[in-house]
C-alpha cells in the first residue's frame, strides 16, 4: 500500500558492504571504509557501511513511518494519487518527492565542541549507479574523484550548490526524477573535511535535504556537520586575543553604514541574549548564544580591520 502511495524503499539508501563499490581513499591511500567509516553488522540483513536514518515501515517490519516518509505523505495530503498516477505498485510518480531539495544548500562545519571551523578543506564524493542501466536495485559506486571541493569561511560555512548528490542521467525505471533515483543509487554522498592535518569522513543522505525543503527552506538551507576535529583557536581569533585595541561598539563611525554593523549594534544595545533580537543568529559570530564585543571583533576581522 505504501508503494502505491509513491513511497520508496528506504533500505536502498544503505551502503552495503558486499554490493556497493566504495573507492574513496584518504591522502595516504587508505580506503576510508573500514578505517574511518566502520562496518555495521546487521542480524538477518546485510552488513553495511551506512544504515539509513529512517528504520521504519519502508525498511522492515516497523509499524510506523519515520519523519521522512511522513513528510512525503503530507506533501500529497488530500490528493488522490490514483486519479493521476494509477492505483498500483508502483505508480508512475514513485519517489518523486526525493527531488525536493532546496535551491541553495550550505554546510556549516563544526569542531568537536560545536564551534565553526574556518579554513577547512571540504570534498564531496557522490554515489552513482554502479553499472549504468543494468545497475541493480540500490546498487552504488562512490569513486575516488571528488565531485565538489571548497574551503569554509570564518563562520565554518561552505555552499555546496543546488544538488550535492548529482542529477540523474539514467532512467532506471523512473525517467521523471531529475535529481535522485527512486531506487536510491545516488541517495548518499561521502563528505571529507580536512583541517590542521586532521581528517574526518561522514555519510550524508538525501532525507535531511528533503525534510529541510518541506520545513519551508525551499530557497536556502543550512546543515550543521559536527566533526570530531579537536578545538583549535582559529587564526582570526588568535589575532583578536593578542590585540590590545578596544573599540566601543556603539562608537564606530567608520562602519556605521554597514548593515552587518547596524545589526550588531542594535542587538548589543538591546542586550539581546534572547530571540527578541531578530538579527541575533546572523551576527552571533562565535555562536556562544549572545551578541557581544567578541562578535564585534570577529566582524572587524572579517573586514580586515
Amino acid at each position: 500500500m505504501s508503494h502505491a502511495r509513491y513511497l520508496v524503499d528506504e533500505y536502498t539508501v544503505d551502503v552495503q558492504v558486499e554490493r556497493d563499490k566504495i573507492e574513496v581513499k584518504d591522502p595516504q591511500g587508505n580506503l576510508v571504509v573500514g578505517k574511518y567509516l566502520k562496518m555495521i553488522k546487521e542480524d538477518g540483513w546485510w552488513d553495511v557501511w551506512y544504515n539509513n536514518k529512517s528504520q521504519d515501515l519502508m525498511v522492515g517490519n516497523s509499524p510506523f513511518y519515520a519523519p521522512h516518509q511522513a513528510g512525503a505523505l503530507n506533501r500529497i495530503l488530500h490528493q488522490h494519487n490514483a486519479q493521476e498516477f494509477g492505483n498500483f505498485n508502483a505508480p508512475y510518480n514513485i519517489g518523486i518527492y526525493l527531488d525536493d531539495i532546496p535551491e541553495n544548500n550550505i554546510l556549516k562545519i563544526l569542531d568537536k565542541n560545536g564551534k565553526p571551523i574556518e579554513g577547512a578543506k571540504v570534498k564531496i564524493f557522490q554515489s552513482i549507479p554502479a553499472n549504468g542501466e543494468k545497475t541493480k536495485y540500490g546498487e552504488k559506486l562512490i569513486d575516488n574523484i571528488p565531485d565538489f571541493e571548497g574551503t569554509t569561511d570564518f563562520l565554518g560555512i561552505i555552499p555546496v550548490g543546488p544538488n550535492p548528490f548529482g542529477n540523474t542521467t539514467l532512467s532506471l525505471g523512473a525517467p521523471w526524477n531529475k535529481k535522485i533515483y527512486p531506487s536510491g543509487n545516488n541517495s548518499v554522498f561521502i563528505l571529507e573535511v580536512f583541517y590542521n592535518d586532521i581528517i574526518f569522513y561522514k555519510f550524508m543522505e538525501v532525507s535531511d535535504f528533503n525534510i529541510a525543503y518541506w520545513s519551508g527552506f525551499t530557497n536556502e538551507a543550512v546543515y550543521e556537520v559536527q566533526t570530531d576535529i579537536p578545538i583549535i583557536i582559529q587564526s582570526s581569533q588568535r589575532n583578536i586575543q593578542q590585540s590590545t585595541q578596544v573599540t566601543n561598539i556603539l562608537n564606530d563611525t567608520q562602519n556605521q553604514n554597514n548593515p552587518i554593523y547596524q545589526m550588531i549594534a542594535k542587538c548589543f544595545k538591546e542586550k539581546a541574549n534572547t530571540p527578541s533580537c531578530p538579527d541575533k543568529n546572523a551576527v552571533d559570530y562565535d555562536k556562544d548564544g549572545d551578541v557581544d564585543e567578541q562578535d564585534y571583533k570577529l566582524f572587524l576581522q572579517s573586514l580586515g580591520q
